[in-house]
């Protein structure tokens, strides 16, 4: 609500028709109250009023409120229903008698309910799609009740007064008719504020909005309206190259010149002197000069002293429009693929030129031009030239060729198909966020550490790849792999791309989305079920997979009750919080397969919960559209028992316990690397021999899982580290990341945090070994990290700090001076975390 100022408007104009609403029912009681008679006299009059006000509000809903929203449109549909309410506040005033209080409570119902609260709902749709569920249930609900609750404390105040009453009556419909009126004002320019980040630009846009856009166009911020009108007369809905190329005469702003070269997909000879006076004058030449060689009508000869500029960006675009003009269209491409060769602007023109070489080819009907330039544009992104946003472009205009190419057969467009999916698939497969980094324990969601914004490269690239996919005859599974762990990344375009393609391969999609529910990410899995409910997926595909999430929650509910031995207790700790997991994969699934927003909500409630007690509450809120022995089965696995009070319960139920070896192969061979590593860890040397085949197969799917390339560095990089010679024992010689989570989970302050949040953490430690008599911190200075003593005795002042314990808990967050000297007193293992890993 914050966020959004058409939110914030429409909860105050919800919020005053609950004031209005309120107010006026107050007043027909107050008149009905006036007019006396028996109890079933009032009772029968006042049902009539209602069953009357619901007959009105039906008819008004079927018949005409479509009509009255067609002709008068959103804004003004805003309005009619305050002013009617005016029109009714001010008839109190004039005349207080039960008629006038009648119609007011009529009006205020029919016209609320039939005309009011649907043109809010045609409002919300310009809100961004993913708070458009929060905010509705906000109005709904919070500023809704609040407007009734506040109308009713002024009838309780005024109730002795029905002058001072009906007089507030009237000032609360206006002040709700001045809050519909900002929002009918506010309307146009968010319409075009929701066009301009909308796929669809014909969805919110008739005559009147072209107009509007007109004339933003004109007005010194005409930036957005560029783009929506260049994407409008793509579309055939406005030529909008007169417009264009006067606003770029006399604005000279970047998007308004390239919305022009968007829009010059045909020669336009009759705008080409007028551009050709802008160029000396303009600050944006290389622009300029790409719209004067698309548009044309001018000799070409008056463009070769650019061609000798000093800025290389400007002599080739001027060298690229010569050729445009002289219509040697072989010597452009011929000149564009030269250039590509090289890393700098060079490349990075010639991307942008290409892309519209391909837009060109396609409105013109040159196919092999278009084609021709599709496979030098394809060859430049594969070599990673140009920037960012020219490869955004570049990425865009392949995605047209595989439209244009989709419903046609030669070996020609099939070679371009197989080069544009290799080129899609490296590109999303080089910017995902890794599963499991080689220095992480386990898969976190971090965003990649680079001071270049790639994320509309790569959701232009999963476009791509969505639209070589839809239009294929066979999808590979690997394919569908990178496309749905998009949905996990962090940034929103990426995930909304990978939710397009997602939602246009349909059913074919259905098989990954479950997989991705099942075992993605957080964020991917609550994404995947999401869109397993839109997808045409089968009932009996989702309760296989329930039934099979059901069956890993028993064994994992029975693997939990052997690891009873010394050094099990993180690994039950790992699978404890394994079942909480799946609970939540199956609450998401069974939202999809009864498509119920309730039990989706109580998914999130339930990630979120803290306490096997608080997640048994959870489930409680939804008991009713749960069956009863799933629910009986959730809360059973998720109660926090030690392994023995597991076993103890397994035998009482007369189920057989697993066999110790059976977990450990089963964990060795299952998708959980951070179990795997913990599982190595509580081997040993020993244990990992006995257990050599299944370390082998564990070995051989994480090396199938991982691309080639990846596949030969880590090959590499361990020959690289065979080579360097033994290591010495001592200060070379670093604990595993599983010792250092071991080490981390001992310490109160980081107790609660779960076995992924502790990996995390202990990627980020520092081993030290101070020698004996070591000065670690010197008296005065600040101590501003987390010191663990792993093993050994540290000493400040009169304190003795030994195994397990911490320098200061609170150093990270409120770093101290020490009074003393730091020092150990015997050789010792320390564990630091620094300050700067916690912000």
């Amino acid at each position: 609500m914050r966020r959004h100022p058409l939110a914030r408007h429409l909860a105050i104009v919800v919020a005053a028709a609950g004031v209005f609403a309120s107010l006026a029912y107050f007043a027909l009681g107050v008149e009905v109250a006036a007019r006396g008679g028996s109890t079933a006299e009032l009772a029968a009059l006042i049902g009539g009023v209602r069953g009357g006000g619901q007959v009105l509000t039906l008819i008004v809903q079927l018949v005409l409120a479509p009509r009255i929203l067609a002709r008068l449109g959103t804004g003004r549909a805003l309005l009619l229903a305050p002013l009617v309410a005016l029109a009714s506040g001010l008839g109190l005033v004039v005349a207080p008698i039960l008629a006038v209080a009648i119609a007011t409570q009529i009006s205020a119902r029919v016209f609320d309910a039939g005309i009011e609260t649907p043109a809010e709902r045609l409002t919300q749709t310009l809100l961004p799609t993913a708070v458009r569920g929060r905010v509705a249930g906000f109005l709904d609900g919070t500023a809704k009740r609040a407007g009734a609750v506040l109308g009713g404390l002024i009838a309780a105040v005024l109730a002795g007064s029905p002058t001072m009453f009906y007089a507030v009556t009237a000032i609360a419909a206006a002040l709700w008719l001045i809050a519909a009126a900002r929002i009918a004002r506010a309307l146009p320019t968010l319409a075009v504020a929701h066009v301009a980040h909308a796929q669809d630009a014909d969805a919110a846009v008739d005559d009147r909005a072209i107009a509007m856009l007109l004339r933003e166009l004109e007005s010194a911020r005409p930036d957005r309206a560029a783009e929506v009108i260049a994407r409008l007369h793509e579309r055939g809905r406005i030529d909008a190259v007169g417009p264009l190329v006067k606003v770029a005469a006399e604005r000279d702003g970047v998007a308004v010149w390239r919305a022009l070269v968007n829009v010059l997909d045909t020669p336009a000879e009759l705008h080409g002197a007028a551009i050709a006076v802008t160029i000396a004058g303009t600050k944006h030449r290389e622009l300029a000069l790409r719209a004067l060689g698309l548009a044309g009508g001018v000799a070409g000869a008056g463009l070769a002293a650019w061609c000798e500029d000093k800025d290389l960006a400007v002599a080739l675009t001027a060298e690229v429009a010569m050729l445009r003009l002289a219509s040697d269209h072989d010597g452009a491409l011929a000149l564009l693929a030269e250039s590509i060769r090289d890393s700098g602007t060079a490349a990075r023109v010639a991307i942008d030129e290409l892309g519209v070489e391909i837009r060109r080819g396609l409105a013109g009907g040159a196919h092999d031009r278009m084609l021709d330039s599709a496979r030098h544009l394809s060859r430049a992104l594969r070599r990673r030239r140009g920037d960012t946003p020219s490869r955004t472009i570049g990425f865009a205009a392949l995605q047209r060729v595989v439209g244009w190419a989709r419903d046609r057969r030669d070996a020609e467009l099939s070679l371009l198909r197989a080069d544009l999916l290799e080129l899609a698939r490296e590109r999303v497969e080089a910017a995902a966020t890794p599963a499991a980094p080689d220095h992480h324990l386990t898969s976190l969601m971090r965003a990649p550490v680079s001071t270049i914004d790639e994320t509309p490269e790569v959701a232009a690239a999963l476009r791509l790849y969505g639209e070589l996919l839809e239009s294929a005859d066979a999808i590979e599974p690997d394919d569908l792999r990178r496309i749905a762990r998009a949905l996990g990344e962090p940034d929103d375009d990426v995930r909304a791309a990978a939710e397009e393609a997602l939602t246009a391969l349909g059913p074919a999609a259905a098989g990954e989305l479950i997989a991705t529910a099942a075992w993605g990410r957080r964020r991917a899995r609550d994404r995947a079920a999401a869109l397993l409910a839109e997808l045409p997926v089968t009932a009996g595909a989702l309760d296989r997979l329930i039934d099979a999430e059901l069956d890993a929650l028993d064994q994992t509910h029975a693997a939990i009750s052997v690891l009873d031995q010394p050094g099990d207790e993180l690994l039950a700790r790992r699978l404890d919080e394994r079942l909480r997991e799946i609970a939540h994969t199956v609450l998401l699934l069974v939202a999809a397969r009864c498509r119920s927003r309730a039990i989706a909500q109580a998914a999130v409630a339930w990630r979120h919960a803290r306490g096997a007690h608080e997640r048994a509450r959870t489930l409680a809120v939804i008991d009713a559209a749960l069956p009863r022995s799933l629910v009986g089965r959730l809360v059973e696995a998720v109660d926090e028992l030690s392994p023995a009070d597991r076993a103890a319960q397994l035998e009482q139920a007369g189920i057989e316990r697993p066999v110790r070896d059976a977990v450990i192969r089963a964990e060795l061979a299952g998708r959980d690397r951070l179990a795997r590593g913990l599982v190595l860890h509580i081997l040993g040397a020993a244990g990992r021999s006995a257990h050599r085949d299944s370390i082998a197969s564990a070995a051989h799917a994480e090396a199938f899982a991982i691309s080639p390339a990846s596949l030969i560095a880590k090959v590499t990089e361990a020959l690289h580290e065979g080579s360097t010679g033994p290591v010495i024992e001592g200060e070379n010689d670093m604990p595993s990341r599983v010792e250092t989570l071991i080490a981390l989970g001992r310490v109160p302050l980081l107790a609660s945090l779960t076995t992924r949040q502790l990996a995390d953490v202990a990627e980020r430690a520092r081993w030290s070994h101070p020698r004996e008599g070591t000065i670690i911190v010197t008296s005065g200075d600040l101590i501003d990290a987390l010191i663990v003593v792993d093993d050994g005795e540290l000493a400040l002042g009169d304190r003795v700090i030994t195994k397990g314990e911490v320098v200061d808990e609170l150093a990270c967050f409120a770093p101290a001076q020490t009074s003393a000297d730091l020092r150990a007193v015997r050789a010792t293992r320390l564990i630091r975390l620094e300050r700067v890993d916690f912000e």
